[in-house]
């Protein structure tokens, strides 16, 4: 007989450790499918521009490039041969990852479930085996809680335990190594924003810790006035007092809904709260991208707009050249001149927003210019 929860879990001990060993699996090739696309863009850029197809390429890129190289060719088109090879290997590893989450998750499922009835029995078997003075003294609203409420929380726990005890940590950590290997700039945005979001996770679950404890008082009463309701129907109809019961009842159920949707609400802020500052520090590298086209953009508007003249027409028709490239091409060719590396390949996305912001502050400095009381001046 189970005489701890602990002794539960002992029991499934192989699950407990193939569980997360599968998540881990599945964690390896999240990780892995960026890493084949970076490398099948890379590869696809230096055949483009007539390079080699390992130049420019860290030491990442540069082992999974040659491992897709050594496929050969299976079309004539470089950029497609790299796109189908490599979306080949990233279509079998998105495959793999489905089924060993599939047995994962069964796993997951079958040792939760396995786990609740086990501590069920044995809490339902103890419960026989108390005394009357020993139930009165707990409380039947109580060891109802305790039967049902908390040995279903834990069960949800060993749920958890088997989905994300390896497969968060295995992810974060993975994801910080590799953004330091590919660049450590990146890298310390990343290692920054680590400490943030375990702050608003941990401290969320600990707060809600805390208000769980109440709301299973709270539950705890509404099984006890449900109980004494149930007892006393008789006595209740006899002096006439089912309003005044039903309406006791009802503040009791409304509080643990409040409390419970309190908690709810309080864990439901994790997921945004996190992707928030995941997407602060997104946009910390995109506005350096964005800036360099808004300052230099506004620079150059602001010149052809206020001389007008020869220097409008020569600046301007240079801004309709740069316009007139698809916008990847001509990233690439700024690339390709600059050189490989992630300051570069942002001057080079910052360069195709001057265009646009250009044309824009011309046509204002324009409609102004042409003011009355600017002329007057």
């Amino acid at each position: 007989m189970i005489k701890k929860t602990s002794d539960s879990f002992k029991r499934y001990i192989p699950q407990l450790i193939i569980g997360p060993m599968l998540k881990m699996i599945e964690a390896v090739f999240d990780l892995l499918i960026p890493l084949f696309m970076k490398s099948i863009i890379d590869l696809s850029r230096n055949a483009m521009m007539g390079l080699s197809p390992l130049y420019g390429m860290n030491a990442i890129s540069r082992g999974i490039s040659s491992f897709l190289l050594l496929f050969g060719n299976w079309v004539e088109s470089p950029t497609l041969n790299y796109a189908l090879i490599g979306g080949t290997f990233i279509l079998l590893m998105g495959i793999l990852g489905f089924l060993t989450t599939m047995i994962t998750q069964y796993v997951a499922a079958k040792t939760a479930i396995n786990c609740g009835c086990d501590i069920r029995d044995a809490l339902y078997r103890k419960i026989l085996s108390l005394g009357k003075q020993d139930r009165e003294n707990f409380g039947n609203s109580k060891l109802l809680t305790i039967l049902n409420s908390d040995t279903y929380q834990v069960q949800q726990g060993v749920l958890i335990f088997i989905r994300l005890i390896v497969r968060a940590p295995f992810l974060i950590l993975g994801a910080l190594v590799f953004s330091f290997l590919l660049n450590w700039k990146i890298g310390l945005i990343f290692l920054t924003i680590i400490p943030l979001i375990a702050f608003v996770i941990f401290g969320i679950m600990k707060k809600s810790s805390e208000r769980y404890l109440f709301i299973q008082g709270r539950l705890d009463d509404l099984s006890t006035k449900t109980s004494d309701s149930l007892q006393g129907a008789k006595v209740i109809r006899a002096f006439s007092t089912q309003e005044r019961e039903e309406k006791n009842f009802n503040k009791k159920a409304d509080a643990y809904y409040e409390e419970a949707l309190g908690v709810q609400k309080l864990n439901a802020w994790i997921n945004p709260l996190t992707f928030s500052i995941i997407s602060l520090a997104t946009c910390f590298v995109v506005l350096c991208t964005v800036g360099i086209g808004v300052v230099f953009g506004t620079i150059l508007g602001a010149i052809t707009g206020f001389f007008g003249g020869w220097v409008d027409e020569i600046l301007m028709r240079l801004n309709d050249a740069l316009s007139a490239f698809p916008s990847i091409l001509l990233a690439l060719i700024f690339i390709s001149l600059l050189g490989p590396g992630r300051n570069n390949i942002i001057l080079a996305l910052g360069i195709l927003f001057i265009p646009s912001y250009a044309r824009i502050v011309r046509s204002e400095i324009i409609r102004y210019k042409e003011l009355e009381f600017v002329k007057s001046a």
